[in-house]
C-alpha cells in the first residue's frame, strides 16, 4: 500500500539511502525493491538524507552508527 504519510516517508528515504550507500544499487533497482517507486523518488530520498546529515550532526552520528552496524551484520 503506498502512503505519503509523515511517518513512514523519513524512515522510507533513510531506508532507501543506506541500501544505496550499503549495496551501490541503481536508483532504478531502489526504487522498484520500495514498492515500484520511480528511480526519481530514491533520487530525492538521497539527497534529502545528505542534506539532513549536513545539517543535523547527531542525526548524521545515528545515520553512521546505524550503517556500520548494517555493515558489520552483512560482513559477518
Amino acid at each position: 500500500m503506498r502512503t505519503n504519510r509523515r511517518a513512514y516517508v523519513l524512515p522510507c528515504q533513510l531506508a532507501m539511502y543506506i541500501a544505496r550507500q550499503l549495496t551501490g544499487a541503481s536508483l532504478e533497482e531502489i526504487g522498484r525493491e520500495f514498492g515500484g517507486r520511480h528511480h526519481s523518488t530514491a533520487l530525492h530520498a538521497l539527497r534529502k538524507i545528505e542534506e539532513m546529515r549536513r545539517s543535523y550532526k547527531a542525526l548524521n552520528l545515528a545515520i553512521t552508527q546505524l550503517m556500520d552496524a548494517i555493515a558489520v551484520k552483512l560482513c559477518a
